[in-house]
């Protein structure tokens, strides 16, 4: 966690929409695991718990998070329909 540069978050993205392309992954799951990573990054510069900052930056602040995909179209159905 001390030693993640900004460099090798920015290829974690990389690597997560070229997943996404190839259709390995929903662009979805890329985007909650992007959630999850920079939160952790968060916490380990900021967090309110002491015990938990183990950073004096967080490298994942300036980084793009993975492309957004097209949203799925749902259709509802009502009672009345």
């Amino acid at each position: 966690m001390r030693e993640v540069r900004r460099a090798e978050l920015e290829d974690l993205v990389e690597d997560l929409d070229r997943r996404v392309q190839a259709g390995e992954l929903a662009w979805k799951r890329a985007r909650n695991a992007w959630a999850v990573v920079t939160k952790m990054f968060a916490d380990a510069a900021t967090s309110k718990s002491r015990a938990l900052r183990v950073r004096d930056d967080n490298p994942a602040a300036t980084v793009q998070a993975p492309d957004k995909g097209a949203e799925k179209a749902l259709s509802w159905l009502y009672p009345r329909e």
